[in-house]
């Protein structure tokens, strides 16, 4: 018995794209959902406008790596961004970051974290991502990976990120990583 197909053409069960573009956008759909939630401001903070000192977030979005971009994370991050200033966080969003700039701002981001009234802590990262040797590496748009001691030097080291906010104690720290974890040392995929 031939299966019922709508208008279209299709059959119930056909999907009409990719399953990672329905999972991204059911990602940004639940994030969309959550400044009500984030939104919760203790009552010595309900009366001041603008971002709230106490919450922090950085948000990196990578997508123009020279032998490999990626379309959507600058996108995603783009989308992100005003989600979480509307909750309230004080925002640094970096876009297509080099190596450089991702150390410097995770590194003040540390910083920033440390202080006694920040009580909530968000990082969101897009782009590519690696691990090798039971490390995970962001990596940035300028890194050339070709072979293993690449990765160290090049790319940054996750455990500098969860090292900064996790020596702040008495804090709700969420990370958010949509990396494409691929392996950077195959031949032809160089990110």
């Amino acid at each position: 018995k031939p299966s019922p197909r709508s208008a279209n053409g299709r059959t119930a069960f056909e999907r009409t794209e990719p399953a990672a573009v329905t999972t991204r956008r059911n990602f940004i759909k639940a994030l969309a959902s959550l400044p009500p939630v984030l939104a919760y401001r203790p009552a010595w903070a309900q009366n001041k406008t603008g971002p709230d000192p106490s919450r922090l977030a950085l948000v990196i979005g990578n997508s123009e790596y020279p032998s490999s971009p990626l379309g959507n994370p600058v996108n995603d991050a783009k989308a992100v961004t005003p989600l979480l200033t509307q909750a309230g966080f004080t925002v640094n969003s970096l876009l297509n970051a080099t190596r450089q700039d991702m150390t410097a701002a995770i590194e003040r981001f540390g910083a920033a974290a440390k202080r006694s009234d920040v009580r909530q802590i968000i990082f969101y990262y897009a782009g590519h991502g690696a691990q090798m040797e039971w490390r995970n590496y962001l990596l940035p748009v300028d890194a050339i990976v070709e072979k293993q001691e690449h990765m160290k030097q090049r790319c940054v080291d996750l455990g500098l990120l969860l090292g900064q906010p996790s020596a702040a104690r008495d804090k709700a720290h969420i990370v958010i990583l949509a990396a494409c974890r691929n392996n950077p040392l195959v031949s032809g995929n160089k990110p």
